[in-house]
């Protein structure tokens, strides 16, 4: 059960190529911006900026650089947010939006305190207005699976209806011993 390589979607990829490049545009002109102020304060004559097709008014040029920067960091922000997914849950009286980090990441918790558990992964979905849950837990060699199983059915409904605040189904649970020449990818 090792992780599987996470499908990035093309629009998340787009979002983080353009603003990539944008904050390398941005850095670009903060370093020309540098070398101009360096060359006046020295007295001499130099400017990068002849050789870019900018206007030559100073202020015209910051404002064109701090435009770059912000554009670069909202594309930044909107490329991050996209990674954490809402979900719309139906509920008695209307409709409740969750984000599934922060479920999947209480889900993870409730059985980290279990000394057999190696590796906890946390899928949380919404299907056709409920709230779904895959858990897949990775326990030491030889440990006990149906007892692992057992008490995580437990702690993953209540851990899942307390991060959700809604009355969840039980999450799917897979209990899987890891072999022992896999160690070394779980044990700090």
């Amino acid at each position: 059960m090792s992780k599987p390589p996470r499908r990035i979607p093309p629009t998340e990829r787009f979002a983080a190529v353009l603003a990539g490049l944008v904050l390398l545009v941005a850095t670009g002109f903060f370093v020309m911006l540098a070398v101009e102020f360096v060359a006046a304060a020295s007295g001499s004559d130099f400017s990068p900026w002849a050789s870019v097709p900018l206007p030559d008014d100073v202020p015209q040029r910051v404002a064109l650089l701090a435009a770059a920067a912000i554009v670069g960091g909202l594309l930044m922000i909107a490329g991050l947010r996209l990674r954490d997914p809402l979900l719309r849950v139906d509920v008695p009286g209307g409709r409740v939006t969750v984000r599934s980090h922060a479920i999947e990441r209480e889900l993870a918790a409730a059985m980290a305190v279990d000394p057999d558990v190696l590796c906890t992964e946390a899928r949380v979905r919404s299907r056709r207005g409920e709230l779904h849950a895959e858990v897949d837990i990775v326990a030491r060699p030889l440990s006990d699976e149906t007892r692992l199983r057992g008490e995580a059915g437990d702690r993953m409904q209540r851990a899942l209806c307390d991060a959700a605040g809604l009355t969840c189904p039980r999450p799917r649970i897979e209990v899987r011993c890891a072999r022992v020449r896999e160690l070394g990818r779980y044990l700090p």
